[in-house]
């Protein structure tokens, strides 16, 4: 990602990685992989919510 990215790359971005490490989508690989799953999503969430705030504080 780039660091001057507009929120619509950073949105892109975070709807790739959501489909890449939904616990759902893992789920079939076991409990460790969804687990492992749904604590990337937590970080990917908080980093979203960081970045969708800032941008709407201008």
């Amino acid at each position: 990602m780039e660091e001057n990215a507009d929120f619509a790359a950073i949105k892109k971005a975070y709807r790739q990685l959501s489909m890449q490490y939904h616990p759902d989508k893992v789920a079939h690989l076991g409990a460790e992989f969804k687990r492992v799953a749904e604590e990337k999503m937590k970080e990917i969430n908080a980093a979203y919510d960081y970045f969708r705030k800032k941008f709407e504080r201008g």
